[in-house]
């Protein structure tokens, strides 16, 4: 902007990466717009930016810049739970990943889940990068449940990573049959024989928790 002698359009240059580019430039109330459009998409990098303008009777000024072109998405590893896993609904688990990145935003994490081929869920976000999140898991049953970790680079740039495999989500107990014991039973000293079924539709039951009690 000069308001008193003007800056003609013939005397504005810009240089990107010090190379001479020819920009579009626009006259506004009291000065110019000046505007450039890469012919070709910009490499990943550091890129430098000049403008130069001189006025009618030879005053010049100069103003520069750089900014960061970053195309590349952030790595992301889901660690925990990444499949096989059995939680009991409503307890507290560890959901761990692993995510880098040159230009990782602040606060780039959010954390999803998603059951029985549902839409994803969000369990979190806005959370550090510290790779661990304390979930306490809903109430619910199912043995098809994934987790997926989304980051964001400050590009706006989003990589992502989901289990591996499917993890179980168990809320309900099992159901517990005793069979070849009569109600108001009497045995001898040689006893009596007795079975126990234990169904548990979604999973499996656990032998070494069972447990006789005598009244």
């Amino acid at each position: 902007v000069d308001t008193t002698s003007g800056a003609p359009q013939g005397l504005i240059a810009m240089r990107v990466n010090d190379q001479e580019v020819i920009p579009t430039i626009t006259q506004i109330t009291n000065g110019y717009k000046v505007e450039y459009t890469p012919t070709s998409p910009l490499d990943d990098s550091t890129v430098s930016v000049e403008i130069e303008a001189s006025d009618n009777v030879g005053n010049w000024m100069s103003y520069s810049w750089t900014f960061t072109v970053d195309t590349q998405s952030p790595s992301v590893s889901v660690i925990s739970p990444n499949g096989g896993e059995i939680w009991a609904g409503g307890s507290t688990q560890t959901i761990k990943w692993s995510a880098t990145d040159t230009n990782m935003a602040d606060h780039p994490i959010s954390i999803y889940y998603s059951y029985d081929g549902g839409e994803w869920q969000l369990i979190a976000t806005n959370e550090e990068n510290d790779g661990v999140y304390e979930w306490v898991l809903p109430t619910m049953n199912s043995a098809n449940v994934l987790v997926k970790v989304v980051a964001v680079d400050k590009a706006g740039n989003e990589g992502e990573d989901a289990s591996d495999n499917p993890f179980t989500i168990d809320s309900e107990p099992p159901h517990v049959e005793v069979t070849g014991a009569p109600d108001n039973w009497v045995v001898n000293k040689n006893g009596i024989n007795a079975g126990i079924n234990c169904i548990d539709e979604i999973s499996e039951c656990d032998i070494e928790s069972y447990k006789f009690k005598f009244y």
